[in-house]
């Protein structure tokens, strides 16, 4: 998801809750560094956008080191698709993540999975797909190209659709 000290909180406070298992956007799996150079435009999303009618969540009084607030748009009863906004105490995005397919940890299988995480502070800009059952592939892109790729659903868009719909 986001390479930063948020996910690092988000994996240990998702290993200590073991009586409940939590959705992976809250486990936090950080993208990591050896991503491969890319274009957002080549970039294929093994997991297509959810169709679903997108409802609204603000999260806040997060724990230490995340930010004060997320908000995110959550598709599907699954979910099948979270895409969240992080802001900054200032109320200025600061990271952006999409993740689509399979985000439920407590089912025991590891699905489809295509994540799409841009560091708005430190500009930069990953996407990965993790097939059930492969490989994992990770495409690192520079963040300009990447906030309007089609390829990766116009994350600028979406971000200020979240922002007008979610953020109030």
């Amino acid at each position: 998801m986001i390479r930063s000290r948020s996910a690092l909180v988000l994996a240990v406070l998702g290993a200590a809750c073991s009586h409940t298992p939590e959705p992976m956007f809250r486990r936090g799996e950080p993208m990591r560094a050896d991503a491969t150079p890319g274009s957002a435009a080549d970039f294929v999303p093994l997991v297509a956008p959810s169709r679903a009618s997108p409802r609204c969540e603000d999260l806040r009084d997060l724990p230490a080191g995340m930010g004060p607030r997320v908000v995110s748009f959550i598709f599907g009863d699954g979910p099948e698709q979270r895409i969240a906004v992080t802001l900054g105490e200032d109320g200025i995005p600061r990271n952006y993540s999409d993740m689509r397919g399979d985000l439920n940890a407590s089912d025991g299988r590891d699905g489809d999975l295509t994540a799409i995480a841009i560091n708005l502070v430190q500009g930069h800009a990953f996407a990965r797909n993790r097939p059930e059952g492969g490989t994992t592939t990770r495409v690192r892109m520079p963040m300009e190209e990447a906030m309007y790729a089609e390829s990766l659903g116009q994350p600028q868009a979406m971000m200020d659709r979240i922002l007008a719909e979610c953020a109030g």
